[in-house]
């Protein structure tokens, strides 16, 4: 057979065999390979669980399947509950990878430098912080972190950051649904967690954010404009009344 005629891998750089875990009330089975439940090529990290044959591989980013077209959902991850935790803090860790050091920095992972900005990105809280995931279907497309603040005046403010959203999910109002979600969940644990307000620095070059902030009843301070986490553009504090 000549070689125009034989069947070409679609396959990534590493493939290996593994018992397949059993399907759970209708949900997908666990991948061993990225650690979260789907069948066929994951839209986040390219893994393909093939389940029929059983093997695993793994797949160049980003994927290229079509997306998929199940309701986004959210789910929240605490350190509290070290059940789940690691698993959606790992998952919040790689959509952070691919939009801050992949997309915005232009690094190739896996490579040094891109594991040199990881390293930068992932702080040393990121581990006692609550993380959201939003979810089409079983499809990991956007995630926040939360985290408790103390202002000098004694208020305690719930700050969301490291808020991002796959590309190719960016036009679907992925963003808002996660900002009203944050604002849901934030609104009933105002009084238990003993909390204000909610605090969202939006970066200046991002000036499309600020009438979808507004919109959800954030106020703007302009003229509070500061830099962190060694980004040159400045961010400005958004905040939001919770009680």
């Amino acid at each position: 057979m000549s070689s125009s005629h034989q069947q070409k891998s679609q396959k990534g750089n590493y493939h290996f065999r593994a018992k397949v875990p059993e399907e759970k009330d209708g949900e997908p089975p666990m991948c061993r390979v990225c650690q979260h439940p789907h069948v066929g090529k994951c839209g986040i990290c390219g893994h393909v669980l093939h389940a029929k044959s059983n093997v695993f591989s793994a797949s160049g980013c980003p994927a290229k399947g079509s997306p998929t077209t199940s309701a986004l959902h959210f789910k929240l991850f605490s350190p509290s509950n070290t059940e789940i935790f690691e698993s959606g803090w790992s998952l919040a860790k790689i959509i952070r990878r691919k939009v801050f050091v992949e997309e915005y920095q232009g690094q190739t992972f896996p490579g040094e430098v891109c594991e040199q900005l990881w390293a930068t990105e992932v702080q040393q809280d990121d581990g006692t912080c609550q993380h959201s995931i939003g979810y089409y279907g079983d499809m990991p497309v956007a995630t926040a972190r939360w985290k408790i603040i103390a202002k000098n005046d004694g208020q305690r403010l719930i700050k969301l950051d490291r808020v991002c959203v796959l590309q190719r999910y960016r036009r679907r109002h992925v963003f808002m649904d996660l900002m009203s979600h944050a604002i849901s969940e934030a609104v009933a644990t105002a009084e238990t967690l003993n909390v204000t307000a909610m605090l969202f620095c939006c970066p200046t070059n991002l000036p499309f954010l600020t009438p979808a902030l507004a919109s959800l009843q954030f106020q703007g301070y302009p003229e509070q404009q500061f830099t962190e986490d060694g980004i040159t553009a400045p961010k400005v504090p958004f905040i939001r009344r919770l009680r």
